[in-house]
């Protein structure tokens, strides 16, 4: 019996010093990783952000942050394995991360367009102005069709979501998706030259192609189009929240706290806002219609579980699966060690009768 009592105090130790080895080593530094969605690289990931990471060192005694450019999938890896304390991205993985990790958003940033700030953008979905028989979205039918990417938030998905609405699945009634990546002004150029029936892009990139003589606005017809109060860019789907800047669960409250109020105080003409151009922080807004495209969608979290592989799901829910994986061959070696102890006394207990005999 000491055998088995020792094995299992062995392997309920082994288990707890796995789940507290991040949280001790944590607690014991003051280095702060911050993980920034590098969605257009590594090298401008450093050069728009650094200086951001540096003002939350200098606002902040006693802390030192450090910038960890990272792309989607090394973004839910870095958290799962304990690496950062706060995360820089944009909407659409922010609420992955939040319904997968329960990472907490502390401000929203307050992007700078044609020099004004805005908290909210959207997508544009446009034709060339002189297709007469596309004034519609209905009329993408059987149409090829530019887009950034899948997985996309507002080079695609946003477009996506206003096509489902109009009756169009993009994946069947349209004839061609063209996933161009980046820089977005290849879609409007391919749809400028008539290479692609229509594109989609984030909001603004119109604007900011014509204010550098790119292309001319009149040479496109916007299809969908919306007015937004206080929102002067063109636009073709629903407004949705900027990138959010959260905490993780390895974060301490205080420490939160202390980076919310410190990425509040930033002036718009301070050197880390216009490096990254944008005109500072403002408080976490609301993520709501985020959640409610990929519900709309079913993609992201939402996503139908005749989808999702076995892989898929043992990577969302590791943090169930190994305590119930542990738990289970606790059982199976206890169960083990007893029936062999059984046996063992069963077997004892017969020669002791045999001898007596």
């Amino acid at each position: 019996m000491m055998l088995l009592r020792l094995s299992i105090v062995f392997l309920v130790g082994l288990l707890f010093t796995c789940f507290a080895s991040s949280a001790s080593v944590w607690a014991s530094s003051n280095v702060v990783n911050v993980g920034v969605l590098a969605h257009r690289g590594v090298d401008a990931c450093i050069h728009t952000w650094s200086p951001t990471i540096r003002y939350l060192s200098e606002q902040i005694p006693g802390h030192e942050f450090q910038l960890l450019p990272l792309d989607l999938d090394g973004m839910s890896a870095a958290i799962e394995q304990g690496k950062v304390g706060f995360v820089l991205t944009n909407p659409c993985n922010y609420v992955e991360l939040e319904r997968r990790y329960s990472i907490t958003r502390i401000a929203t940033l307050r992007n700078l367009r044609h020099g004004n700030p805005y908290t909210q953008f959207g997508s544009v979905i446009f034709v060339r102005a002189d297709r007469h028989d596309l004034h519609s979205l209905a009329d993408l039918k059987n149409r090829s069709f530019g887009a950034v990417d899948k997985a996309a938030f507002g080079g695609f998905q946003m477009a996506w979501r206003e096509l489902k609405d109009a009756g169009i699945n993009p994946f069947k009634d349209l004839a061609d998706i063209q996933f161009l990546g980046f820089p977005q002004d290849n879609i409007v150029l391919s749809v400028r030259d008539g290479k692609i029936d229509a594109g989609t892009v984030r909001t603004d990139i119109l604007e900011r192609m014509a204010a550098d003589g790119q292309i001319k606005l009149g040479d496109f017809r916007i299809l969908n189009q919306q007015t937004s109060e206080k929102f002067p860019f063109y636009h073709s789907s629903r407004l949705y929240p900027e990138w959010a800047f959260a905490k993780t669960r390895l974060s301490p409250e205080r420490l939160a706290e202390t980076v919310a109020i410190a990425l509040l105080k930033m002036s718009e003409n301070h050197p880390a806002a216009v490096t990254g151009k944008h005109a500072g922080w403002t408080v976490p807004l609301n993520y709501q219609p985020v959640h409610e495209l990929f519900m709309d969608l079913e993609i992201g979290p939402y996503q139908k579980l005749d989808d999702i592989s076995l892989v898929g799901l043992m990577r969302q829910y590791w943090y169930w699966l190994v305590p119930v994986l542990v738990i289970i061959v606790l059982s199976i070696f206890h169960n083990i060690l007893v029936n062999r102890q059984v046996t063992l006394r069963t077997r004892e207990l017969s020669q002791t009768n045999y001898a007596l005999e």
